[in-house]
């Protein structure tokens, strides 16, 4: 379902580096089609906010663009 990307946390660890340019692409690929796959998230059952496992730059792009919520698959 969807998440509010006020309840989501950026991993403190994120191997997955993509260049100004990359982003810039994607960016707006999803300005024009929309977020077509959902983030991956796990959800801390101390305070119940969510950590990103994969998709910290769909997440970082959708802040960007003024998004309120997102698809997200978390466990």
């Amino acid at each position: 379902g969807d998440v509010e990307l006020a309840l989501i946390d950026p991993a403190q660890l994120n191997a997955n580096k993509m260049s100004d340019q990359d982003f810039g692409r994607l960016k707006e690929n999803i300005k024009i089609s929309g977020l077509s796959t959902a983030v991956e998230l796990y959800r801390r059952s101390e305070d119940e906010r969510f950590v990103i496992i994969g998709g910290h730059h769909r997440v970082k792009a959708c802040i960007d663009l003024g998004y309120d919520k997102i698809p997200a698959i978390w466990a």
